[in-house]
């Protein structure tokens, strides 16, 4: 049996050269990796020292350009959409997407990332 879906989406990691990090569970990873490098994000799975763990396994995701949050947020739906039992979680505000499609998923991630990258917002930097 599969786990649910449940993603997690937070801020990147400057010294991975990350603007987001996608956490998922081991089974979604190949799927997930995917559809973000089919949308034209640079994504991948970095080296950790575990093979994933509750929250599971790290995906980091570069905005190749300001304007691939869009890209970012049809992937999401896109995904969430094929499956039954999903969420995505989105760390910085605890908002919990269950059911949005990827043109809610856009204005939430603007609404949270107005300058469409978590380093461009102030606040994340102070």
């Amino acid at each position: 049996m599969t786990d649910d879906l449940v993603m997690r989406i937070g801020e990147g990691n400057i010294f991975e050269g990350s603007d987001f990090e996608v956490r998922v569970p081991r089974a979604y990873v190949d799927e997930v990796l995917e559809a973000l490098r089919g949308a034209g994000l640079a994504a991948e799975e970095p080296i950790e020292h575990a093979l994933g763990d509750s929250a599971g396994v790290k995906i980091t995701v570069a905005l190749l350009d300001g304007g691939a949050l869009p890209a970012l947020a049809n992937v999401l739906a896109a995904i969430l959409a094929k499956h039954d039992n999903k969420r995505l979680i989105v760390n910085k505000e605890g908002v919990d997407a269950m059911g949005y499609t990827s043109k809610d998923l856009k204005q939430i991630l603007q609404a949270i990332y107005p300058g469409g990258r978590p380093q461009d917002d102030p606040q994340i930097r102070e």
